[in-house]
Formats: structure tokens, sequence, C-alpha cells
């Protein structure tokens, strides 16, 4: 269905069953904008009344539209503000908020509010990686398993919070961290 606003051409399109039988995708030519719903998450959604095995394949049909934005800011945005203002958030955890919906939610975020967690996001935080990698955790003895992402993300996590400086901190952190689970695994 295709509605015209002025020179606005709006299409309401069914292109499949996801989230729920009647997922419905408002696409915005002119304009490359595409709003998806719940087909499209930054988290994992309840699942009772969706279509799993169709869901993929509806993803696919949206993925063939001629689009540069995906709009979920809006509703996110204020989610955001929300939070920041509720609760005294780490480093990490406001890297782990924002990067679930970078960058337009939490610009959005920042516009509405002049927050200064989301300036030292965009300034400093998401900008904050990792000098070790899988490689390293297997020089130090940690099998290839999911058990290397978690390390990882530990070692980021303590960066961001400043706890970690630079290659040598977090090798040393890598290995404590490695160590502690073989003892654990061996109790």
């Amino acid at each position: 269905m295709t509605f015209f606003r002025g020179d606005r051409e709006i299409r309401l399109l069914y292109l499949g069953r996801g989230h729920t039988g009647g997922d419905i995708v408002v696409y915005l030519p002119k304009e490359k904008v595409v709003a998806t719903g719940d087909l499209l998450h930054g988290w994992m959604p309840f699942m009772g009344d969706g279509y799993p095995p169709e869901w993929v394949a509806t993803l696919d049909q949206v993925a063939k539209l001629d689009f540069e934005q995906i709009v979920g800011a809006i509703r996110v945005a204020p989610l955001i503000v929300e939070r920041l203002g509720a609760e005294q958030l780490d480093a990490s955890e406001i890297v782990a908020l924002a990067d679930a919906y970078a960058p337009d939610a939490p610009l959005l975020a920042l516009a509405r509010e002049d927050r200064p967690e989301l300036r030292d996001y965009f300034t400093r935080l998401r900008s904050v990686e990792l000098e070790i990698g899988g490689q390293d955790l297997a020089e130090l003895g940690l099998p290839e398993s999911p058990r290397v992402g978690e390390v990882l993300a530990e070692i980021r996590r303590r960066k961001l919070n400043g706890e970690l400086g630079g290659r040598e901190s977090e090798l040393v952190a890598a290995r404590a961290l490695i160590e502690s689970r073989l003892v654990e695994d061996d109790a």
C-alpha cells in the first residue's frame, strides 16, 4: 500500500512473518529510510508469537530495499536518557547501553538531553579497543571456545572502567582470568 503526503512517498509493506504474523515495514524510498518495528531488535525478543524459521527470510526481503537508515532511535533514545538519569552507570555499562543501538539512538539521546555520559561515549569510550586478542589467549593456554569471548569481554570491561592500561596489563589480567577458571574447573 502506498500513500503520499505532499511529495513524500510512504509505502507500507508486508514482507513476510517474523516477530508476529502481521509485521509491517514502513519504507520511505526517497529518503532511503525503513522502519521495521519489531522485526529488528537490539536484544532477544519474546518469541512466543514469533515465526523464527520465516523471520530470517523476511529480514532478507527488508535488506533488498534501497535504504541507508533504519528507524528505531526515536523509540530507544528516550529510554537511554531515562536510564542514564536514573542510574549511575560505569563506563562499560554506558558502552553496553549505547553500542546496542549505535549510532542513531545514542546520538538522538544526546540531542534530546546533553548528557556527559553520552559525550564521553562519542568522544572516548566507543573507540576503546583491546590490544590483545584470541591468539594471545591461545598462547596463554586457553583453547578455542566461548570462554575466549568471555575473557575478552571482561578485559574490555576492565579497560573501559580504567582498571587496565596497555597490552601488558591486559595480558596479566587475561592470565589471571584463565588461571582462576582452571582452578574452578579442577575443584
